[in-house]
């Protein structure tokens, strides 16, 4: 082996152990903090995505086309759980739909404001993450912004927002959430490090296998992270009959994983 050939395999095993180290400092962090302090970081660190106004305006996914239409007809009454600054949202104040759109970061939601007073139209927005706010009467459809379902803090706070949200729906209501999908090889050793630090900090909220984190670049904000958690169908189906529902369809396990939801 060369001398600049093995210069480059050491580099590369370096990397490698600073890539560990990262992320066992990472979950080491967030297991420290309190599920308050966590819902504050997420809050803060999506404040920093607010899209631009053309992609805010530009609609619905090919996917997303295909799997909201299903459930959702035109003047339906429908809530918008993670509707940031509308992308997905505004195409149903434009089909006649009656929208409230809930949102915990506030400024993907002023720009959603202002882009409803740009184009004279109207939706109903509540700020706050969707397991602490009032949610406002009763829907078609409510529909979980991308992944948007994988955010929520465990699966006991999961279970308790469908059980809330099933009280909102209509007789035939259905709700419609997307999710990541785990894989097979899966490795939840971080975690461990994560459940460490809860206990020795005495946090209220511990991290679950299949949880993950991922660290966002925002301006401004160096703790900028999420955690989110990676879903088999089959637990998707577990959560959603603890909260009282069924699962009416579910989506291509791993092309276009999403599930909806009926009483």
């Amino acid at each position: 082996m060369t001398i600049r050939r093995a210069l480059f395999t050491a580099s590369v095993v370096l990397s490698e152990l600073s890539e560990k180290a990262s992320r066992a400092f990472l979950f080491l962090g967030v297991g420290m903090l309190g599920r308050t302090d966590l819902k504050d970081v997420s809050r803060r660190s999506w404040s920093g995505f607010a899209l631009s106004d053309e992609q805010a305006r530009s609609g619905l996914t090919a996917a997303e086309e295909a799997t909201y239409w299903k459930v959702v007809k035109a003047g339906d009454r429908v809530c918008i759980v993670g509707c940031a600054s509308g992308r997905d949202l505004l195409p149903f104040v434009n089909a006649g739909c009656e929208v409230v759109g809930i949102e915990p970061s506030p400024a993907p939601l002023e720009m959603l404001r202002r882009l409803l007073r740009e184009d004279h139209l109207s939706a109903t927005l509540v700020e706050g993450h969707i397991e602490d706010v009032v949610v406002p009467g009763l829907f078609d459809a409510v529909l979980f912004s991308t992944n948007c379902y994988s955010y929520i803090q465990g699966t006991t706070a999961r279970v308790a927002v469908l059980r809330e949200l099933a009280a909102h729906l209509t007789p035939n209501g259905r709700i419609v959430l997307t999710y990541p999908r785990r894989r097979s090889d899966w490795d939840n050793r971080s975690l461990r490090l994560a459940t460490l630090t809860g206990r020795l900090t005495r946090s209220d909220w511990r991290m679950e296998p299949f949880d993950a984190l991922l660290r966002l670049d925002v301006p401004g904000e160096r703790g900028a992270v999420i955690r989110h958690h990676f879903f088999s169908p089959e637990e998707v189906d577990r959560e959603a009959e603890q909260a009282g529902l069924r699962v009416v369809e579910h989506g291509d396990p791993w092309a276009s994983p999403y599930a909806v939801l009926g009483r």
